[in-house]
């Protein structure tokens, strides 16, 4: 009886069957053992046995990616990888909520903090890249509000006027540079 009990016990596993897969607990993705799932739609073209579940969004198998179970066109499963905020990138581009986003050095791409990314050459607001952004020096302030060694930033929008050497947030709605004060990135009347 003993041995009996072993032998289904390799064969399940051998089949990746298990009597509850962790996998896919409280999560919109679930793995079964020839097929993978989103919200209870079949993934089509998924492949279960090298399909990982990176977040409640993002997934991948060894040839292609996924958000919110659809495939991301031209990504690259065995190198992908979610970051944070909605990001994430594979070794030849980044994405924002499962959209392509133009123009990024993926080797030097990181998450920073507020919806902002950068790469060596720029910044990046909610997946949209930010005009006259210099990456290597951009910076997240607070509440919104960034800066490079050039120019300052409210929520991806640059502040024109804005002197970026002596920008400072003073609180959750108000900034100032020794000019000029800001509310919510725009200049006030003095």
């Amino acid at each position: 009886m003993k041995k009996i009990l072993i032998t289904i016990l390799v064969i399940m596993l051998s089949f990746n069957i298990s009597f509850s897969d962790k996998r896919g607990n409280s999560n919109p993705y679930y793995i079964d053992t020839f097929d993978v799932y989103y919200k209870g739609s079949k993934i089509s073209g998924a492949n279960a046995y090298s399909f990982k579940i990176l977040d409640n969004w993002y997934a991948k198998d060894s040839f292609n990616a996924y958000y919110n179970g659809n495939k991301i066109s031209g990504s690259y499963g065995n190198s992908f990888i979610a970051l944070d905020y909605g990001y994430a990138k594979d070794n030849y581009n980044a994405y924002y909520k499962g959209n392509k986003i133009n123009g990024v050095f993926a080797s030097s791409f990181i998450t920073l903090d507020q919806g902002y990314a950068k790469d060596n050459y720029g910044a990046y607001y909610k997946g949209n890249k930010i005009n006259s952004s210099h990456g290597n020096s951009f910076i997240i302030l607070d509440h919104g509000y960034a800066k490079d060694n050039y120019n300052v930033y409210y929520k991806g929008e640059k502040i024109n006027g804005a002197h970026s050497f002596s920008f400072k947030v003073i609180n959750k709605e108000y900034a100032k540079d020794a000019f000029n004060t800001y509310y919510r990135g725009q200049k006030t009347n003095r």
